[in-house]
């Protein structure tokens, strides 16, 4: 009996061809990291970093979350402090703060630890209640 042997050449067959289409692949893929790698870089630096505009006359001193998806912040708006509250539909206009009552760190130009929650409790305390409505059993 003999055998024959045969060989099959159904694939392509690996050899340089194959390497180098293998490494194109890995270096495109590299630069394509490289590339989100610096635009991502670029575009949190115009956000808040080198980009940022030199003009000073809007800037958020502090902010605190007081919900899943709300912020009360107080704002410098030139020479004037607001305290604002911000949703994901809206901003709102909760007070307008005296410079004098705020402490400003002259350093940071923020305003030093747990100074925020004390304009915000005392934004609440000054703040008159709201006359009842009859039929209104939100306090009940």
């Amino acid at each position: 009996m003999v055998f024959i042997l045969a060989t099959q050449t159904n694939g392509p067959a690996l050899g340089w061809e194959t390497a180098g289409q293998f490494l194109y692949i890995l270096l495109l893929v590299a630069f394509v990291a490289v590339l989100a790698y610096f635009s991502t870089k670029l575009l949190a630096m115009s956000r808040g970093g080198k980009f940022r505009s030199t003009k000073r006359n809007l800037e958020v001193i502090e902010s605190i979350g007081v919900g899943a998806q709300s912020v009360v912040q107080i704002v410098r708006a030139g020479e004037k402090f607001y305290l604002i509250g911000v949703t994901k539909e809206s901003v709102s206009l909760l007070a307008e703060l005296d410079a004098e009552t705020l402490d400003i760190d002259e350093r940071s130009g923020g305003l030093p630890e747990k100074a925020f929650s004390n304009i915000l409790k005392r934004f609440i305390k000054d703040k008159p209640e709201q006359p009842k409505e009859e039929g209104d059993e939100r306090d009940a």
